[in-house]
């Protein structure tokens, strides 16, 4: 028997690890593929959206296409552009909003300690405050999600001009099989009203319409 040619097993390694590299690069390019073909969507037109009952409200611009409507029930609503097959399924774009009515208005010296502690996350009130609107959040984003939740600025527009804060966050699959979720949600406090407001959307159709949506909360009206 004759001994097996050096230079024959070199060129099969090589061709054995020429063909691994295209066959992860195939799988690598088929996983990006199938998470870039969500849809999607540019906004253009915006159009009025109200809601309200006896103790106060919401009103603001909203792109046509966020239409459907879920929850319409005094003090909430809730506005998609589609209905995910599953809970554990995003929304292409979503807005929703609610309020809880406290028997008491807060104090101004009350309003104040509130501020200070949205400003200064690092203090040992903090926790307390971000507690319920992460539970906000999470009640209308999908199921088994990873939301992050960052820290809040001072909100302001033409109408709401104190007690508001804007936080940003981003909610993420952890299969990787769907696009991550970006959005903001405003928290508002005026006179005993209490007010939670969201706007969020899938993968890029955040990012492309960024300026839809700043025009969404500089329209935003606290009844």
């Amino acid at each position: 028997m004759q001994p097996e040619n050096p230079k024959r097993n070199s060129n099969h390694i090589v061709l054995l690890g020429l063909a691994l590299v295209i066959v992860v690069a195939l799988t690598v390019g088929l996983l990006l593929w199938a998470r870039a073909k969500t849809p999607v969507t540019s906004y253009k037109t915006l159009n009025n959206y109200s809601q309200a009952d006896g103790n106060g409200g919401f009103s603001f611009q909203k792109p046509a296409e966020i239409t459907s409507t879920f929850k319409q029930t005094g003090p909430e609503f809730e506005l998609s552009q589609n209905m995910p097959s599953s809970s554990t399924k995003p929304y292409k774009a979503y807005i929703s909003g609610a309020y809880t009515t406290s028997s008491i208005a807060l104090s101004s010296q009350e309003l104040l300690v509130l501020n200070a502690n949205l400003i200064t996350p690092d203090n040992k009130y903090y926790g307390s405050i971000e507690t319920p609107l992460k539970t906000f959040l999470t009640d209308r984003l999908p199921q088994k999600w990873q939301l992050k939740l960052n820290h809040p600025s001072a909100f302001k527009n033409k109408t709401i001009t104190a007690n508001a804060w804007l936080f940003t966050y981003i909610d993420t699959d952890p299969s990787s099989k769907n696009d991550p979720i970006s959005g903001e949600l405003i928290y508002a406090v005026v006179g005993k009203n209490y007010y939670y407001f969201t706007l969020n959307a899938s993968g890029s159709t955040w990012t492309v319409n960024k300026t839809v949506w700043q025009s969404v909360t500089d329209s935003l009206k606290l009844q």
